[in-house]
């Protein structure tokens, strides 16, 4: 098989993109302050509290929710609800993961939602 010099420009280009493709990706889930991966914003309507933490920071942290107690946990750049004192589960068993600022995760019997924030969205909030 003869290759042409565009097959090899676009060869090395796919493998270029490859390699830095890995690379920013290695970056963005080491653990450390080599990347700013966002935050998860925790909003506790039954209290009317908005609270932010680091998702470079991996942590579980306690809130109470209308019903009881609720954990959220941030790993490796995502969040989720790990733990609620409600009924159905489905904030834990459903949502699961939050990564994406287009998801949530969202306990309505304990009136918790939470969501990522990347920075790239635009700001200093």
């Amino acid at each position: 098989m003869n290759l042409k010099r565009g097959d090899l420009v676009v060869v090395a280009v796919i493998i270029a993109a490859a390699i830095f493709g890995v690379s920013w990706q290695s970056s963005r889930s080491a653990d450390g302050n080599s990347a700013d991966m966002g935050k998860v914003i925790v909003t506790n309507f039954a209290l009317n509290q908005t609270v932010e933490f680091d998702l470079n920071q991996n942590a579980s942290y306690q809130f109470q929710g209308t019903l009881g107690a609720i954990t959220v946990t941030v790993e490796n750049g995502r969040a989720c609800i790990s733990h609620s004192t409600c009924p159905d589960q489905l904030c834990v068993k459903v949502f699961g993961w939050v990564e994406a600022p287009e998801q949530f995760s969202v306990c309505m019997p304990n009136s918790v939602m939470l969501r990522v924030e990347r920075p790239e969205e635009g700001g200093n909030s």
